[in-house]
Order: structure tokens, then C-alpha cells, then sequence
């Protein structure tokens, strides 16, 4: 195995980046996945270490994180006030589920800084509204973002902000994997991926 590992960015409790990193690890590429936030099980029983980015923060990092997210948050909210229509149209009116673009923005700060420290040969985000800006932000590597679908169908659409953040991150890695050729043909059309 090389020193540098397959960094998978995304939430360690769904199975697709614990599935992803078995596979790679099963092709003889050590496998990291990476999040901002995590109290659960360190390594997994095929060795993929777990690292959360926020335990790597020094104090001032932290102090200045939650002061952008509250600023980011406020803006997000007058936004999503301002442009109520937009919002209850990508999410219908009786959706409990109310995506924010600002805690994303700022997780990506976080753990494309870890992620870069690994010096990775290649990076995978898991779904674009949650961790593909982090995945953008990790240049020197290949990087390469899967959609997850409601990530581009439906929270993107939410406000501005979060059309600009999943628009961004789509266009600013090196190779996007949808799901299916619809998903393709959608992310073409709507992103100008």
C-alpha cells in the first residue's frame, strides 16, 4: 500500500463511503474516510481509519468557525425568508427536513484543511450539498464528487446560496459520477457541468 491514502469526505455512518472504502481497500489502497463531526467507532473492522477534522482545530479555529457559521446562518436565514416561494417549491410544504448550504461551507473549511494534510492520491466526496465543496477545496489531488440526488434535484434549488454551492463544487473538481445518465444529463443542463 502506498503511504497516501483514498480519502472518501462524507458521513461515516451511511454505508456507501464505508462500502466504498472496503472496496478500495480490497485494491490495495489504504482508505480514510473523512467528516467534520464524529463520536462513533475510529477504525472499521477492515482497518479504514475514521477522522473527524473538528478534534484537529486549534481553539482560535474553532472560535472563528462558529462566528462565520453564525453569520453565515443569519444570512442563510433572511434568505430562505426572502426567497420563501423558491424554497417551499424545491421542498414542498410538508417537508420536516429544512437543508442549510451555511453549515457546509464551513465544514468544508475544516476538513478539506485535514484532508490536505494527508496528502491523499485521490479524493471522493459523498454527495455534493453536504461535502462537495470540501472535496473542491482539496486541490493537488484527483477529486471526484458522486451526487446523491436530492442534493442536486432538490436542495440546490432551496436558495441562491445553496444553488451557488452545489454549483461550484460540481465545477470545480475533476470528475463528477451521477447515478444514472438522466442524473447526467440534469447535472449539464442546470449546473453547465
Amino acid at each position: 500500500m502506498s503511504d497516501s491514502p483514498a480519502v472518501i469526505i462524507g458521513n461515516p455512518a451511511s454505508i456507501f463511503p464505508r462500502h466504498l472504502a472496503s472496496l478500495w481497500r480490497s485494491l490495495g489502497l489504504d482508505a480514510v474516510i473523512v467528516t467534520r463531526h464524529w463520536s462513533g467507532e475510529r477504525v472499521l473492522p477492515d482497518g479504514t481509519r475514521i477522522l473527524a477534522s473538528a478534534e484537529t482545530e486549534s481553539p482560535v479555529q474553532r472560535r472563528a468557525y462558529r462566528a462565520l457559521e453564525r453569520l453565515l446562518e443569519a444570512s442563510e436565514t433572511r434568505l430562505q425568508v426572502l426567497q420563501k416561494r423558491r424554497y417551499e417549491s424545491a421542498m414542498g410544504l410538508e417537508t420536516h427536513y429544512k437543508p442549510r448550504a451555511s453549515p457546509a461551507i464551513v465544514d468544508a473549511l475544516s476538513i478539506s484543511r485535514l484532508t490536505r494534510t494527508l496528502r491523499p492520491q485521490l479524493v471522493c466526496g459523498q454527495e455534493v450539498f453536504s461535502y462537495g465543496l470540501a472535496t473542491s477545496l482539496c486541490r493537488g489531488c484527483p477529486r471526484l464528487v458522486m451526487p446523491w440526488g436530492g442534493d442536486v434535484y432538490m436542495y440546490a434549488e432551496t436558495t441562491s446560496l445553496a444553488f451557488a454551492l452545489v454549483k461550484y463544487a460540481l465545477r470545480h473538481v475533476d470528475l463528477v459520477v451521477p447515478g444514472s445518465p438522466l442524473a447526467a444529463d440534469h447535472l449539464k443542463a442546470r449546473f453547465g457541468v
